[in-house]
């Protein structure tokens, strides 16, 4: 006769989960980024799930990635103006996240005063079409404060190394637990400018060890394989996403050309992955421009040949959001949950006889010039045929969504 499990032999068969691993579950769980001002990004992550349409969920990695001068920080800025944002200042809508925003700038061009610019132009826009609706005029005063509150919300760090990024990145749980700005503060965004920004460097590196360790072998003495330092950055931005749940958005070159995909007039480039050991989920990605057709903000009818890498965490392989996959966990390797491809700039020259005091008058009277400067994009999600064209202009305190010219 069978005899009955002992209490303790019942207990051992009840699974246990930590504290930390319950609240990373909930906040993963809990409601999406709300909108990131973005129509065309906004209207790609409402269209991965026709049946429960959402934006960003806690957790997502978005790659902007382009050749020099195509916008990547700009729209990184615009971002990060985002997520420091008010939701909403006396019952006005401002449309930012309220939350505090960890910029790397590893470029170290990030420009403080452009971003307090950028700032109060999104804040002025927000609050002068509530008062256009009746509500009592916003004080100048007023602006300057919501500002500052802003920028008190965001922390920047200026690593000079891979190595320094890694540690930093290991140590920003700890920040955020102590800093008193912080405490009260959930990290909604992590932007990383840029992720190739050591890329010469740690490629350098990796050859003298790689060097060293076949000298070695050539003696017979045993030597460790050498490890890419950006393989640290990966295994610490997983551990923040996994413990904090921010959105995270990286920019990165755009060095190698994958292949002349899709075009609008002239060629529309997508980029191979050129960072080890860094996830490539588009590098054997095929789009086929046949498929492309003219619509508002969505490629609807475009082909994308899914990837055969794994689909991110939330994804299916047909796209879809799936609610019930698990929050992302420390076990698993870092991922890009979504892409952005951003083209070059066709610059129109100016005329040799332009005098320089002529050139700001010229170019607010030349609509060829405005146009040069528009930038665009498409955004991508790893095993989704769903891509999306965006474009955007920047201004000298704005940057300004547009409707993208038709493929």
């Amino acid at each position: 006769m069978d005899s009955f499990p002992t209490a303790i032999e019942m207990l051992a068969q009840v699974p246990t989960e930590s504290m930390q691993g319950l609240l990373t579950s909930l906040r993963y769980h809990a409601h999406p980024f709300v909108s990131t001002c973005i129509p065309a990004l906004d209207e790609h992550m409402s269209s991965l799930n026709a049946d429960h349409p959402v934006l960003f969920r806690r957790g997502d990695v978005v790659e902007i990635q382009g050749p020099a001068a195509s916008g990547k920080s700009h729209l990184l800025h615009h971002l990060l103006a985002t997520c420091v944002l008010p939701s909403a200042h006396e019952s006005l809508n401002v449309g930012g996240w309220g939350c505090a925003a960890v910029l790397f700038d590893a470029d170290g061009r990030f420009n403080i005063k452009r971003f307090r610019r950028l700032l109060l132009s999104r804040l002025s826009k927000a609050l002068r079409v509530a008062n256009d609706v009746g509500h009592p005029p916003v004080e100048d005063q007023a602006l300057e404060d919501i500002t500052n509150q802003c920028l008190s919300r965001l922390h920047i760090f200026r690593s000079q190394s891979s190595t320094q990024l890694a540690v930093t990145l290991m140590h920003l749980h700890e920040f955020h637990s102590s800093h008193s700005s912080l405490q009260s503060c959930e990290i909604g965004l992590i932007a990383l400018d840029s992720l190739s920004a050591c890329y010469w460097n740690d490629r350098f590196l990796v050859e003298q060890w790689r060097a060293a360790s076949e000298s070695a072998a050539s003696m017979g003495v045993n030597s460790t394989e050498p490890v890419n330092p950006l393989r640290h950055v990966t295994i610490a931005l997983q551990r923040f996403r996994v413990l904090r749940g921010p959105l995270t958005v990286l920019t990165n070159w755009g060095l190698n050309l994958l292949k002349e995909s899709a075009h609008v007039g002239e060629p529309y480039p997508l980029y191979k992955q050129h960072l080890h050991p860094f996830p490539s989920p588009f590098n054997d990605v095929d789009v086929d421009a046949s498929h492309f057709r003219p619509s508002h903000f969505r490629a609807e009818s475009t082909q994308l040949q899914a990837s055969s890498r794994p689909a991110p965490s939330h994804l299916t392989q047909d796209g879809n959001t799936d609610e019930t996959l698990s929050a992302p966990r420390l076990g698993q390797e870092f991922s890009i949950t979504h892409h952005i491809t951003l083209s070059p700039t066709s610059t129109v020259p100016f005329p040799p006889s332009l005098a320089l005091s002529e050139m700001q008058t010229y170019v607010a009277s030349s609509p060829d010039i405005a146009r040069s400067h528009r930038q665009q994009g498409l955004i991508r999600t790893p095993a989704s045929t769903t891509v999306t064209r965006m474009a955007f202009r920047v201004t000298e305190d704005d940057i300004i969504f547009e409707q993208p010219e038709q493929l």
